[in-house]
């Protein structure tokens, strides 16, 4: 039988774009993937757990919050060029003041 129902659905671009880039690197389509939850349905009679718990219930911001930003300075801060995960706590402080002595 041919496939000629059409299945919509209303997402943020956000959502969509890095879902889309997750399933192609795993070489799918959107289609086959809603082909495999509906599959999994029909052959269940249930609903994946994940979606009736809301287990990954995840929305995309369109504002970074303030553990993002956070994250994004620690990545991509002054500081993202040191390995400190190896010093101790005074290496690490006096790494942390050489470096404010070489911003001034």
């Amino acid at each position: 039988m041919a496939a000629t129902t059409l299945v919509a659905a209303r997402l943020e671009p956000e959502l969509k774009n890095r879902a889309d880039k997750t399933i192609r690197s795993h070489n799918l389509t959107a289609t086959d993937v809603i082909r495999r939850v509906y599959e999994y349905i029909v052959i269940t009679g249930d609903i994946p757990e994940f979606i009736e718990t809301d287990e990954y219930d995840v929305r995309i911001a369109e504002k970074p919050d303030k553990f993002s930003e956070a994250l994004d300075w620690i990545r991509n801060g002054p500081l993202s060029g040191y390995d400190l995960s190896a010093l101790s706590d005074d290496e690490m402080a006096e790494t942390l003041e050489n470096r404010r002595d070489l911003d001034e």
